[in-house]
């Protein structure tokens, strides 16, 4: 079956030479060593690459939900799978100033679907609100953060404290394919 794969170049927002040389294709990609980000969903899985001490994540989707594709296709910013519409709120969101997980690739073979990014800074905020030191002023800022999302007109059904990282006083989101 034959892959649809794209490194993105986002006027220098996207992969630097290194990565479009590491991740130049999809098989290349999915024959690199890597350690689970967590644990899969029926039909999502998240691998954590390691390379000279950079980081990256590829979702891989194993197919998109009936439900999904017609959102998808009604709603901005359009995509055809879970990976094109993740790509695309990232964009958007970096685009409206928001941070978000810098894209570096994407991509189809069948109904499966892949979304490469690079790290995001910071920790989530479930793990800073779990510190005895972490104070109101920490959940007022980020409660702020994402009123401002919503104000911005971004919707995000996956926002949650796991979702939402904190890098010294910068928010950031991720877990963006709905």
């Amino acid at each position: 079956m034959t892959a649809v794969w794209q490194v993105i170049d986002d006027g220098g927002a996207g992969a630097d030479e290194r990565e479009r040389a590491l991740f130049a294709d999809l098989d290349a990609v999915l024959a690199l060593p890597f350690e689970p980000a967590g644990p899969p969903n029926r039909l999502r899985s998240v691998r954590r690459i390691a390379i000279a001490g950079r980081i990256w994540f590829l979702k891989v989707f194993t197919a998109t939900q009936p439900k999904n594709r017609l959102r998808f296709a009604l709603t901005r910013p359009r995509a055809r799978n879970d990976a094109g519409r993740e790509l695309r709120v990232t964009q958007a969101l970096r685009a409206a100033g928001f941070a978000a997980p810098r894209p570096v690739a994407f991509g189809c073979r069948g109904a499966t679907s892949f979304y490469l990014c690079a790290e995001l800074a910071g920790r989530p905020l479930a793990d800073w609100l779990a510190t005895p030191d972490a104070g109101q002023g920490l959940a007022d800022r980020a409660a702020r953060f994402c009123g401002g999302l919503l104000a911005a007109g971004f919707r995000l059904p996956d926002l949650s404290p796991d979702h939402v990282f904190v890098d010294g006083e910068r928010f950031a989101v991720l877990d963006l394919h709905n």
